[in-house]
């Protein structure tokens, strides 16, 4: 489910970037050609076109590197906090950055 392409459908697109949604609703991407992407997960209810809603963003111009951060950080939480929850959710996520 998490490496599916199809979670995302484009609702916006130029020759200079492309604006994506996940369709859950919670997730927007807007990827500029340069490669950097502002990425925006919003809180207590999808994004619509006519409400605003509590929302925090990201910008990442080096997607590859912010992965490998990610899964350093859940190692890093697996080995000094091994039996909690947050252990536990950073088990569940390994699987995403398998190769």
């Amino acid at each position: 489910m998490y490496n599916d392409h199809r979670d995302w459908e484009v609702i916006e697109k130029t020759a200079f970037h492309i604006k994506l949604r996940s369709k859950c609703g919670y997730y927007q991407a807007y990827v500029k050609a340069d490669g950097c992407v502002d990425l925006i997960r919003s809180y207590n209810a999808p994004f619509s076109e006519s409400e605003t809603r509590d929302w925090a963003s990201i910008h990442i111009c080096d997607l590859k590197d912010f992965l490998q951060r990610l899964e350093q950080l859940a190692d890093r939480i697996k080995c000094n906090m091994p039996n909690t929850e947050a252990a536990e959710k950073a088990r569940e996520v390994s699987f995403l950055f398998a190769p």
